[in-house]
């Protein structure tokens, strides 16, 4: 697929990279690019800059003897003069309507976060989620999958929109 890696994307990456809770390792400019150009990421613009963005990350999970794709929602940015206007929630439902029907899971230590995907009718895995089986298959604990990703304080909290097969 093709997919051009612009000043946006660049100047995105190191927004980005400034904030102290995502997984640095894959976000990218040519990751944002192409999430944009296969219409998995939601954005909102200022003159010729990115204010907010939710970005779909696909995640290849082992299911019944073959592998599928499955879609974290693993960023969701509002730039910091913009927080607090409803720009994440915008990105976030837009984000839910690019991949309709498909499990969705997200993992965020983010309190705001967490109260709007509750107030969405997302659930909360409750148990310790690194160690249950359902979800060891799709997303590695992060400190196996990520041991030198030192932007990575802690799990967080696990929340999905429907079982993952």
């Amino acid at each position: 697929m093709y997919y051009e890696i612009n000043s946006e994307w660049i100047e995105l990456s190191q927004k980005l990279h400034k904030e102290p809770h995502f997984l640095l390792k894959r976000i990218t400019p040519e990751a944002l690019a192409l999430a944009a150009a296969e219409d998995r990421i939601a954005v909102r613009r200022k003159g010729r800059g990115i204010i907010a963005c939710c970005v779909l990350w696909r995640v290849l999970v082992a299911t019944h003897y073959r592998y599928r794709y499955r879609y974290e929602i693993g960023t969701i940015f509002v730039d910091e003069p913009f927080r607090g206007n409803g720009l994440c929630k915008q990105v976030f439902l837009e984000c839910i309507e690019k991949r309709e029907g498909s499990p969705l899971f997200l993992i965020t230590a983010n309190q705001n976060i967490r109260e709007m995907v509750i107030k969405l009718g997302w659930t909360e895995e409750l148990r310790n989620w690194t160690k249950v089986l359902r979800w060891k298959r799709i997303v590695d604990p992060w400190g196996k999958r990520y041991p030198k990703d030192s932007t990575i304080k802690a799990p967080g909290k696990l929340f999905y929109n429907d079982f993952l097969p």
